[in-house]
């Protein structure tokens, strides 16, 4: 089987940068670039951050007594704030030792003893 040939006519040779003949309507350049510094494209940020959007608004469990809210899954750590008995929240992690991560409105707290919690 022969490979394929490129023929090109005179008129397309002599018009090289001219592509009109293909698409029909007349194309030049405005503008020439060169050199290895232009920007192709406009930055963006490819991947953003979002906690708070990973985690449901659905709650899952009450609060049975006022509690608070710690940093750390112990007793002693300190408190971010402290939630009232009745406090509806979305339980995102127990952990081994009777601890529960909770969220309210999509954005985590901290840490509370599994204890004060009563499901939904």
């Amino acid at each position: 089987m022969a490979a394929p040939v490129l023929v090109r006519s005179a008129e397309s040779t002599a018009r090289a940068g001219d592509h009109s003949a293909v698409v029909g309507i007349s194309q030049r350049p405005i503008g020439k670039l060169s050199g290895n510094d232009f920007p192709i494209g406009m930055r963006a940020a490819v991947a953003t951050r979002h906690t708070g959007s990973l985690i449901p608004n659905t709650p899952t469990h009450v609060l049975i007594r006022p509690e608070l809210v710690r940093e750390r899954p112990t007793a002693d750590a300190p408190g971010v704030r402290q939630l009232s008995p009745s406090i509806q929240v979305r339980v995102v992690e127990l952990t081994t030792d009777d601890w529960a991560i909770i969220a309210r409105a999509s954005e985590k707290l901290g840490y509370v003893p599994a204890a004060t919690l009563a499901p939904l």
